[in-house]
């Protein structure tokens, strides 16, 4: 079809095919499945990884605790008041007999 013949065509005949269109909107729905399979995981190990570093930072702060109080802090919250931690983990803890020891309970 040359140029002439395309430009002496109405609107209604430059459009697409109903054909045309279905296949656009089902490599699309392909394309939003693999999106969300690939990417579906990802808040959950978002959330895994930032429990494991409050875990670390109470460890830390409970062994600079021992450090200078020369005992194991009572609950998290003597941690918080004595400045070796800047705020209330949103965790729960478990302590334990040295900081290692402190473990993990419910977090949000």
């Amino acid at each position: 079809m040359s140029s002439e013949e395309w430009s002496e065509k109405n609107v209604a005949e430059k459009g697409f095919t109903l054909i045309e269109l279905l296949i656009v909107i089902a490599i699309l729905g392909i394309l939003a499945v693999v999106g969300i399979l690939a990417f579906g995981g990802i808040r959950q190990k978002a959330e895994d990884s930032t429990n494991l570093t409050e875990l670390k930072e109470v460890q830390t702060a409970a062994s600079a605790y021992v450090a200078v109080e020369d005992a194991m802090p009572a609950n998290v919250t003597a941690m918080v008041t004595g400045d070796y931690l800047d705020s209330a983990p949103r965790c729960s803890y478990t302590m334990g007999t040295t900081p290692k020891g402190i473990t993990q309970g419910t977090c949000p």
